[in-house]
């Protein structure tokens, strides 16, 4: 069967593109519902044509607000009904929408703030703390409801490649970026999506994720809304709630990271029932093909993607047609990829219609990462195989190189270790040892010790052996430069906004661990491999 290609976004096309994922040009669609969530007395729902009409509602404010044409407008506050109209309200008007994790602080929203300015921000919860500035307008998100309707205000100056949205990623090291992105772009990820996976009217869709998340918003809500589909926002978290859920609402997909994957297992399990019918989108991390292997045993479909933030965010993903385990699934038609060290393993290169503008105020980080051809470097590793498969097989700037000048992948040791039942999470990375600094890097292991392990262990040094012989049992298959030399146990691993591990954080805990040790606790098993010997 032919691919369906979507059109491209005309130039000037960024408005009627937004309204058609609104559906206001279609009358017969004002009456379905588009958002649900789950109140103190059940399930609410929101029609298109309300939720188009609260979007013109925050327009109308924005507008007097003196709020124009690509000024930035930041939205902080709970994933819900009022988020989605405040993102629609700045787009109608032809503005930048700043989406804002709602568990910051100001001092970690401040320079964001400094970097792109605010005129005026909508938010709820903590978001109230640092949009409380003299020369920033602030919308609550409980007077959305009660703005008055000023029509329907339209911005239709913006070209569809202008800047829509500024996402700001802290990535797993270094400061928060501000990625740019274009109404143009979006669209691109959003119809390639949609049509791939042949979504409709008739899907049921269930939000766990926040919503200034890429991953949630471009594969998520967007496609969702411009399906005609209903968007449901769970409101937790927790596997025997969310399994219930999807029974009751008869779910059809989400969105999900890895992390959330076990958690609907175990949710099924308990329950002792299936997710079939349930299609899974899933990115954001490497995934345990175990736990993918049980949930299908469930009828739970799970399609693997890969992309980043700069993109988009999906560069290739695995579609009911096209699947291959292992893999991340081919690029989208229209999207490059190629490897940097022309075969096998190396940095994987993008060239996408869906590629950021750029880095909000710095041109010379964007110049490092896309070249003058408009190729970007993904900082991840991986290699394509011979019928267009990719597969991501790590960091780039978490390669552990050894003296010997071997290589060790991080991910690879901790695939080695994520079957472990009393090892909760595991992060390797390279470290060098303070007694021995000549030996260069070593590999070192952060694990996170189940409350199982925990409760069996009487004593500090204790739960550190049982966590160290863990680690020596699981990774004896793989060659002996690849084995951690130091097992740290750590109550949980540090981590950006986005639920990333920090690794950058993560070679400072161990080495402040390892130097503030006064007993074996935390010190290296062995010398270190230089890798001379497999």
């Amino acid at each position: 069967m032919a691919t369906k290609t979507p059109p491209r976004v005309a130039p000037d096309a960024a408005a009627r593109v937004i309204d058609a994922w609104l559906h206001t040009a279609e009358p017969h669609m004002a009456g379905r519902p588009a958002l649900a969530a789950r109140g103190p007395h059940g399930w609410t729902e929101l029609t298109y044509g309300e939720l188009s009409r609260a979007a013109d509602r925050v327009a109308g404010w924005l507008a007097g607000q003196s709020v124009g044409a690509g000024a930035r407008v930041a939205i902080s506050g709970e994933a819900g009904a009022e988020w989605v109209a405040a993102l629609f309200g700045v787009w109608r008007l032809g503005a930048v929408a700043v989406p804002i994790d709602a568990g910051l602080g100001p001092h970690e929203v401040g320079p964001m703030v400094g970097r792109c300015g605010f005129s005026a921000a909508v938010v709820s919860g903590g978001g109230r703390r640092w949009a409380a500035a003299p020369d920033v307008a602030t919308l609550d998100f409980a007077a959305i409801a009660d703005l008055a309707d000023r029509g329907h205000p339209r911005d239709t100056r913006r070209r569809s490649g202008d800047p829509a949205l500024i996402v700001w990623t802290s990535g797993t090291s270094g400061a928060p970026k501000g990625v740019t992105l274009s109404v143009a772009g979006i669209a691109y990820v959003v119809e390639h999506g949609r049509l791939a996976h042949a979504l409709d009217g008739d899907d049921r869709w269930l939000s766990v994720l926040p919503l200034n998340h890429m991953l949630e918003l471009s594969c998520g809500l967007l496609p969702a809304l411009a399906s005609g589909a209903t968007f449901a926002f769970a409101g937790t978290t927790d596997p025997a709630q969310l399994a219930s859920t999807i029974a009751e609402r008869h779910i059809t997909r989400m969105t999900v990271v890895p992390r959330i994957l076990g958690g609907l297992l175990g949710g099924f399990e308990a329950a002792g029932s299936g997710g079939g019918g349930l299609t899974l989108h899933c990115g954001g991390a490497a995934v345990d093909a175990a736990v993918v292997g049980r949930l299908d045993q469930l009828g739970v479909n799970v399609c693997t993607g890969y992309g980043l933030t700069e993109t988009s965010p999906t560069v290739a993903m695995n579609t009911p047609a096209a699947r291959r385990d292992g893999s991340v699934g081919r690029p989208l038609p229209g999207t490059e990829v190629r490897i940097a060290d022309g075969e096998g393993d190396g940095e994987i290169l993008v060239r996408s219609p869906g590629l950021m503008l750029g880095y909000w105020g710095d041109d010379t980080l964007t110049s490092s990462v896309i070249d003058a051809a408009g190729w970007f470097r993904t900082g991840d590793l991986g290699r394509l195989d011979d019928d267009g498969f990719l597969y991501v097989t790590g960091r780039s700037k978490s390669l552990i190189v050894l003296a010997s000048g071997k290589k060790v992948q991080p991910e690879e040791v901790e695939a080695a270790l994520a079957p472990s039942a009393v090892l909760a999470e595991a992060c390797v990375v390279g470290w060098v040892s303070p007694d021995s600094p000549a030996d260069g890097e070593q590999v070192g292991a952060v694990v996170v010790a189940s409350p199982d392990l925990r409760s069996q262990c009487r004593g500090r040094e204790a739960l550190w052996r049982a966590a160290t012989a863990e680690v020596a049992r699981l990774t004896a298959g793989l060659a002996r430069f690849k084995r951690p030399g130091v097992v740290v146990v750590v109550d949980e691993l540090p981590r950006t906004p986005k639920r990333s591990v920090r690794r950058d954080e993560v070679v400072r805990l161990l080495d402040r661990m390892v130097r503030e040790s006064a007993d074996r606790c935390c010190r290296p098993t062995t010398r270190p491999s230089t890798g001379g010997v497999p």
